[in-house]
C-alpha cells in the first residue's frame, strides 16, 4: 500500500500521521468483518492469555462482529466491554453499558458520558489492553478526554478510524481545517505518548482512515 501524501487526494492530511512504532508483521491480524467494523491490532500487545486482560469497545452501534472476534482469538481469557450512549444492546461476547467516553463525568441530552478512570474504577479495572474505537468523529472529543486522565489508565494499544473532511467538521476541532485538525492531533499523541503503528485507507471514504496507536515503553 501507498502511504505517502499525494497532492489533490482528500486522504493526503491523513497521510501526515506516518508509522514511527514498528509492530511486529507475525503479530499484525485483522479482527472482525472486513470493511466497515472490523480493525487490525498488534496481538503482541495484548495478554491475551493472562489475567488482566481488558478490552474496551466504543460505539457497536448493535454490532458485535469485533467483541465476537476477540473473544474467539482471547478463547475467553479477555473481558470484553462494549459502550454506546446512543442506544442499549446485549451480545454474550460482551458486557454492554450504555455510556459513552468523555472529559467529564455527565449527562449530555440524556446521554451519559464518563471519564476512562471513572469507568475503569466502577468496573474495578486496573489496567486497559486495547481501546477500540468507531464512532464516526466523536474520537477527537476521546483523545481530548484522555488528555485529563492518570497515565496508569491509558491504554497500550489504540485501533481507531479517523474521520475528517465535509461530512465530519461539524465535530472536527481547530476551526475544522483539515491540515491543523491532523497536525494538533499529532501533538496529542505525543503528549499522551503514543505513537503511530499503522495507518490503512478506507477505499470507501476519502476522509476516513484506520490507525493502530500504542504507548511507547
Amino acid at each position: 500500500m501507498d502511504f505517502g501524501v499525494q497532492p489533490g487526494v482528500s486522504w493526503a492530511p491523513l497521510d501526515l500521521l506516518p508509522a514511527t512504532f514498528q509492530c511486529d508483521a507475525n503479530h499484525l491480524q485483522h479482527f472482525g468483518p472486513n470493511g466497515e467494523g472490523g480493525k487490525w491490532l498488534c496481538t503482541d500487545l495484548i495478554d491475551a492469555h493472562g489475567e488482566d486482560c481488558h478490552i474496551f469497545s466504543l460505539g457497536s452501534r448493535g454490532e458485535f462482529d469485533f467483541e465476537e472476534s476477540m473473544a474467539a482469538y482471547t478463547k475467553g481469557k479477555c473481558k470484553i466491554y462494549s459502550f454506546d450512549c446512543t442506544g442499549e444492546w446485549h451480545n454474550p461476547a460482551t458486557t454492554f453499558y450504555p455510556w459513552c467516553l468523555g472529559a467529564k463525568d455527565e449527562v449530555i441530552d440524556g446521554r451519559q458520558y464518563k471519564r476512562l478512570s471513572t469507568v475503569a474504577k466502577e468496573l474495578k479495572i486496573p489496567h486497559i489492553s486495547l481501546l477500540k474505537m468507531d464512532i464516526e468523529g466523536y474520537e477527537f472529543g476521546v483523545f481530548e478526554s484522555l488528555l485529563t486522565e492518570p497515565t496508569g489508565f491509558l491504554p497500550k494499544q489504540i485501533s481507531f478510524e479517523l474521520h475528517v473532511g465535509t461530512p465530519f467538521s461539524s465535530l472536527l476541532p481547530a476551526g475544522g481545517d483539515m491540515l491543523d485538525v491532523v497536525s494538533d492531533l499529532s501533538d496529542t499523541f505525543d503528549k499522551l505518548g503514543y505513537k503511530v503503528a499503522m495507518q490503512e485507507r478506507n477505499v470507501l471514504c476519502t476522509w476516513c482512515s484506520e490507525y493502530i496507536i500504542v504507548r511507547d515503553p
